[in-house]
């Protein structure tokens, strides 16, 4: 299990809209957080971009 960084829609933290690679600044990106890679709203991201980890490095 690993710990993504994600920016919720709103402050009810229901919805995943960005995942980042670590913490933002959040002047700039507002609402983070952090959940674990087996969460079941980080899954229901997953399934609507399903290109999200799709490709390798050295993929382009």
């Amino acid at each position: 299990m690993s710990t993504i960084y994600v920016q919720f829609s709103d402050e009810l933290e229901t919805t995943i809209i960005s995942i980042f690679s670590g913490p933002q600044d959040p002047d700039d990106w507002p609402r983070q957080g952090e959940v674990a890679s087996t969460d079941s709203r980080y899954l229901d991201f997953r399934n609507r971009c399903p290109l999200i980890g799709a490709f390798t490095a050295g993929d382009e």
